[in-house]
């Protein structure tokens, strides 16, 4: 037996910074990353009647759109082109609740819009003022809004028909189309004073389910369905003529046809001149002095798509341009007609580099004649305005910002590089360009944020046109969240930054600093990083030459260091796995594919390859540090799924699973036990639960009459999992890590239905849990001891119980250990427990109940970290101290930082002063101890267990 070595002295750590000490109840701001403010105005334009002329939200040349000022939420907002003519409509929702103004649509000398206020979701009229602005009837999932002639037609929940003249009297519901055809209506127009839209339904004659066209005049009796013959009809739009012209698929043909409608079933009939063509997935476009249609078609099956141009006179047809694309390769992802021309778009793929780019072509509808006007990474948003073409570029020097062109080369320029450099101000918009007098007004992002802006198509008449949201600032989308040392290192974007970067915080603002350099890989958003002593390992790529690999961040000297340049290897890198004294990675040539295992020791000569890429490594819970070894989930060339282990070496590096030949076999969810490996799987036998010791003969199958074991979790001396019954009910288990003593905890829905317990959370020897009873029908807080009677519900009717349980995962964490409580996130508030009635609710805190979200919850030491949204800072980290009771015995037990709770009995970290009558002992599991934070015995007790390790970086002073 081990004999404890007892110490008693005064331990003095020499930090540079110490955690502030506040109360529970008082969380504050880690400092407001991104001050951008962003009033993200949208609805500005509306493309209606799938016409290819832009309908616009105006109403006697004033522009409605929805803006969000910092003060009153989004709200609806008007401009006639100036900065003193820009102005709130009207505050739907007081406050800074937003009324989320949407579908904006003009009719009839009136604004209809979507929009929230205080008592729910409701259709609204405005005539630009305040006081006429106004609700005229709650409507839930409406969508859309569309113009017939005079009215307004609505669809609610996808079925209900409503017609309105802006008037509550004047609003009907007229046809029900689910409670007539059991199904849901798509594709909403109109034309020539008719309403059409796409719904399935049984035909009456053959039997077939199917999605057909139906019209409206705006009563039950005028709703009908076009044509039998057009099934799953897409591609709709309008001829100056007001006939409908459409795609469709046939009985009579495996590729789609092109149809037309006058909006009555008679006049309904397949365009015989394209029979023999495949009609492609994109808008049809009208040139009517010559009354002809372009289309993207191709000739067959198999061939690739091209421009065709059809004579409505003369059914003719023919090939206008293929714009050399190059099979699967390359495709036309965009067609917009400006005034006589057609703008195309190709998109191409680079064999050499492997990325996209694309061309934007003209097309001189009257004699079919085509040109390359320019060569792009990225273009979008095209709006025909007073004779030019206005669209969205992208290219290395200027980012995505505003071009124009008159549709030739030299005509096509950038308006203005509204954001300086390489940062985009277009990309990724909510609206697009609408003419107010002589201006042009749509959004763009730069300094100051994404606001309001107006052009005169010059670089001299582009600018600001008014800073609407000057209050509230923007989202830093902060993620990987790292204690390490004294203090918590995570991934953030500032208002400057396109990319994330790595920022140090100590909990106060002026100690949330960037640390220059790298960044972390945004398409390694599985990729947590791992701490060993002073170093940080993550995946990620190095500013200066986007070089990726595995790095390391020494968290004393802020130094960044390549572990392994991936890209000199022409790999892409992998997560950094933790392994004891070891840290493993993995390396691939493409994602998905073959993996390569590394390890190394953090130095140059530590490094290897274990071995070579024909294994696939497994991800999140497939990954166990048990033993002397690294135990992991792999998948061959041929995804046949086995466990390994490896302790470091290629010859130590093997399959522990001896039934290898199994096809179906599949194996996840490791968790260290006892210095084994546990884990659940699905072989020739069955699905069960295993452990293994790292050998083969020493894998072997715990029994018991239980199926599917998911969610493997420790509490105390037990391994809590999830198991459904010979009937199929998933309910909680427990083992002993034997199969003669694995049995079912308590069935908590009785019957074949499953409480669906999730997610599994240990504090000492007790296990929370979520689950769904029988009796409320929605998730509750339950705790359990492994046996029957100690398995009960937290607290009876949970104020917040939710259908959903909070997430427990390596990229959204909403349950965490820490003080000896447990707490969780539930509807968006932080809720605490100890176990007790009395002791579960919500953390009652002014900043905390501000919060609009909180998606991720983080412990180090005894102070809370949370990524969430409040109105005023957007979404930034934000942190206070938990309230503790000094405990006369603090026990650590895990492997790593001291200030980790993860690694303390019930997640009792000791104070920094430890007193008479207190103890710490330490006794990690296959690891050691770090001391992280500083620590003071003034006359308490250190007790170190025998061949237990405590690192100490920095100074120590004993007296």
């Amino acid at each position: 037996m081990k004999q404890p070595l007892s110490l008693s002295a005064t331990l003095l750590m020499m930090f540079a910074m110490f955690l502030s000490t506040a109360n529970a109840q008082s969380f504050h701001l880690v400092k407001d990353i991104n001050t951008q403010t962003n009033s993200n105005p949208a609805g500005l334009n509306i493309i209606l009647n799938y016409q290819n002329a832009d309908q616009l939200t105006r109403m006697d040349g004033v522009a409605y759109f929805s803006a969000d000022d910092g003060i009153h939420g989004s709200e609806l907002w008007r401009t006639d082109g100036t900065a003193q003519g820009t102005r709130i409509v009207r505050d739907c929702w007081k406050g800074k609740a937003s009324g989320n103004p949407s579908l904006i649509t003009y009719c009839n000398n009136k604004i209809f819009f979507s929009g929230d206020d205080s008592l729910g979701k409701a259709l609204w009229v405005s005539d630009g003022t305040s006081a006429g602005t106004k609700a005229i009837g709650r409507y839930e999932d409406l969508f859309p809004i569309t113009v017939v002639g005079n009215e307004v037609y609505f669809v609610v929940s996808g079925s209900k028909i409503y017609r309105t003249d802006g008037t509550k009297q004047g609003t009907v519901l007229f046809y029900d189309y689910r409670a007539a055809h059991g199904s849901f209506a798509t594709n909403f127009f109109s034309a020539k004073g008719k309403f059409y839209f796409v719904a399935s339904h049984t035909d009456p004659v053959t039997g077939q389910y199917l999605s057909r066209v139906w019209t409206t005049d705006g009563t039950e009796a005028g709703t009908k369905v076009l044509s039998y013959d057009a099934y799953r009809p897409e591609q709709f739009n309008i001829a100056p003529d007001g006939q409908v012209y459409f795609t469709a698929s046939t009985n009579d043909k495996t590729t789609r046809s092109l149809f037309v409608s006058d909006g009555t079933p008679e006049g309904t009939t397949r365009v015989t001149g394209t029979a023999d063509l495949d009609i492609g997935y994109a808008p049809i476009t009208f040139y009517a002095p010559e009354n002809l249609i372009y289309f993207i078609a191709r000739a067959n099956q198999g061939s690739r798509m091209a421009l065709y141009r059809y004579w409505r006179n003369s059914d003719m047809v023919s090939i206008v341009d293929s714009f050399s694309l190059q099979g699967g390769s390359s495709d036309i992802s965009k067609i917009f007609q400006a005034g006589d021309s057609l703008y195309i778009v190709t998109s191409h793929r680079d064999t050499a580099t492997d990325n996209n780019y694309y061309k934007f072509w003209v097309v001189q509808m009257a004699a079919g004649a085509t040109r390359l006007i320019k060569s792009s990474s990225h273009i979008s948003y095209m709006s025909y305005i007073n004779g030019m073409l206005y669209f969205t570029a992208s290219d290395d020097a200027h980012g995505e910002e505003l071009w124009k062109t008159d549709g030739t080369s030299s005509g096509t320029t950038l308006v203005k590089d509204i954001n300086p450099g390489p940062l985009s101000s277009m990309a990724g918009q909510r609206t697009s360009f609408t003419p107010v007098g002589n201006k042009i007004v749509f959004a763009a992002t730069n300094t100051s944020g994404n606001e309001l802006w107006c052009t005169d198509g010059t670089e001299a008449g582009t600018v600001l046109l008014k800073d609407i949201n000057k209050s509230a600032s923007g989202d830093a989308n902060i993620f990987h969240l790292t204690p390490a040392g004294s203090k918590m290192y995570f991934a953030a974007r500032n208002a400057a930054q396109d990319s994330p970067q790595w920022y140090s915080s100590d909990g106060s603002s002026e100690g949330t600093v960037v640390v220059p350099g790298y960044s972390p890989e945004l398409f390694q958003w599985y990729s947590s990083a791992v701490t060993k002593e002073n170093d940080i390992y993550f995946t990620g790529q190095q500013d200066s030459t986007a070089t990726r690999g595995i790095f390391t961040l020494n968290t004393i000297t802020n130094n960044f260091r390549f572990i392994l340049n991936s890209d000199s290897i022409g790999e892409y890198p992998g997560r950094p796995i933790d392994g004891g004294d070891l840290v493993y990675f993995t390396t691939a040539q493409r994602y998905p594919g073959p993996e390569s295992l590394w390890r190394t020791d953090g130095t140059t000569e530590g490094l290897s390859r274990i071995r070579q890429g024909d294994n696939e490594v497994g991800r999140g819970d497939d990954i166990a540090f048990a033993g002397d070894y690294l135990f992991f989930q792999n998948r061959d060339k041929n995804f046949a799924s086995s466990i390994w282990r490896t302790d470091g070496t290629a010859s130590g590096t093997f399959s522990i699973i001896s039934d290898s030949t199994y096809p179906d076999a599949y194996y996840y969810n490791l968790v260290p036990f006892k210095n084994k490996a546990f884990f659940a799987g699905s072989d020739s036998k069955g699905k069960n639960i295993f452990y293994s010791n790292g050998t083969i003969s020493g894998t072997k199958r715990l029994a018991g009459s239980y199926g599917h074991p998911r969610k493997l979790t420790v509490a105390g001396d037990y391994i809590f999992f999830t198991a459904s019954n010979i009937n199929g009910d998933i309910e909680l288990w427990v083992t002993d890590g034997t199969s003669t003593n694995i049995k079912r905890v308590k069935d908590i829905r009785p019957g074949i239905i499953t409480s669906n317990p999730q997610p599994l959370i240990a504090l000492g020897n007790t296990l929370f849990f979520c689950a769904n009873d029988l009796y409320r029908g929605v998730f509750e807080l339950w705790k359990t001891d492994g046996t029957y009677e100690g398995t009960v519900m937290v607290k009876a009717e949970l104020p917040l119980s939710t259908s959903y349980p909070p997430a427990n995962s390596a990229n959204s964490s909403q349950v965490v250990v820490a003080a000896g409580k447990i707490y969780l996130i539930l509807k968006n508030q932080l809720w605490v427990s100890d176990g007790t009635d009395t002791g579960t609710h919500k953390v009652d805190d002014p900043l905390l109940n501000d919060m609009s979200r909180l998606t991720h919850i983080a412990a180090k030491g005894n102070s809370l970290w949370l990524i969430g949204s409040s109105y005023r800072y957007g979404n930034e980290l934000f942190t206070g101290e938990m309230s503790t009771t000094p405990l006369p015995l603090y026990t650590f037990t895990g492997n790593g930082a001291f200030d980790n709770p993860a690694n303390w009995l019930e997640g009792q970290v000791p104070p920094v002063d430890i007193l008479n009558g207190m103890e710490v002992r330490l006794q990690p599991v296959n690891g050691r101890c770090i001391l992280t934070q500083p620590l003071n015995i003034k006359g308490g007790k250190l007790t170190i267990a025998k061949d237990a390790r405590l690192v100490v970086p920095g100074y120590l002073r004993i007296q």
